[in-house]
């Protein structure tokens, strides 16, 4: 400012009067408000960076909560529209890594690629025709608070992981489910007294919402393991009150009947949750007896 001021000018019996106010305005500023402009759009989020805040802070890498590249469905830049289509409708997918033909990052295609591209009449294009390839990028080792900061600023799905010394090797995805999980079960772990806390922020931080349900003696969900109740993709269970006490839920969790089951959500509906737990996946919303 200082500099910008001076060459404005052209004056150099300015600048000294010039960094004397910089420094002023420094200083009242910094005393009427400590902190940064970055800290106070997370801290509306519901994530207080302020040291002291031991409670908000997430003590996980991006390696620790990735889903490895192995388990996940990928595309190729040959990869056709039609195709990608299938795979959107099977997998019920928000979006892919795209690979190259030597199997390296070449970008990511999301579903609102494939919606724009069907607008615009490009039905003979490919996947490498139609993704994203100036991709933003973590590493394994790099903390999960900073991929949570980049995630909320730029307003994205998902991130692709790669090797520090490759960066075009792909070593997992981490998405919004991924940050869900560990950041649900970091704040439950470290406060079960906080949950509603713990939830709010969850909510303002990733877009999500909460939902809950009770799990009834005849729903389809009782006695399945939550790997196997085939919970849509964008959705993470949090915990799951039994007896008087919180469940971390893993993948080998099994459900009981009168567990409280919470769930946060990103776009799936309240309806459709409660049907695929109580008759099951691909059972649609009241057609079940739910509502």
């Amino acid at each position: 400012a200082v500099l910008l001021m001076f060459e404005i000018a052209g004056d150099d019996r300015v600048l000294l009067p010039l960094a004397l106010a910089t420094v002023a305005s420094t200083l009242t500023a910094h005393l009427l408000q400590s902190q940064s402009i970055y800290a106070l759009q997370l801290q509306r989020l519901g994530l207080d960076m302020r040291p002291g805040h031991v409670a908000n802070r997430i003590q996980a890498t991006v390696g620790d909560a990735m889903t490895p590249i192995e388990t996940l469905r990928t595309v190729t830049r040959s990869t056709t529209l039609d195709e990608l289509d299938r795979l959107f409708k099977e997998t019920a997918h928000h979006g892919f890594v795209v690979l190259d033909d030597e199997g390296r990052l070449c970008g990511v295609v999301t579903l609102a690629d494939l919606e724009h591209a069907i607008a615009r009449g490009k039905t003979r294009a490919t996947v490498g025709d139609i993704c994203t390839r100036d991709v933003l990028t973590v590493f394994p080792d790099e903390a999960l608070e900073e991929a949570l900061r980049r995630l909320a600023v730029l307003d994205v799905g998902r991130l692709p992981v790669v090797d520090r010394q490759d960066r075009r090797r792909v070593v997992g995805v981490l998405r919004r489910g991924d940050i869900i999980h560990a950041y649900s079960r970091a704040l439950l772990e470290a406060s079960p007294d906080a949950e509603e806390i713990a939830r709010a922020r969850l909510q303002a931080a990733v877009g999500a919402e909460v939902a809950e349900f009770v799990v009834g003696q005849q729903d389809f969900a009782v006695n399945k393991k939550l790997r196997d109740v085939g919970l849509p993709e964008d959705c993470v269970v949090v915990s799951i009150h039994r007896g008087g006490r919180v469940v971390v839920p893993r993948g080998n969790t099994q459900f009981m009947a009168g567990d409280r089951v919470i769930i946060l959500k990103i776009s799936t509906s309240v309806e459709t949750l409660r049907a695929i737990l109580h008759g099951g996946p691909g059972t649609r919303p009241g057609a079940d007896g739910s509502t």
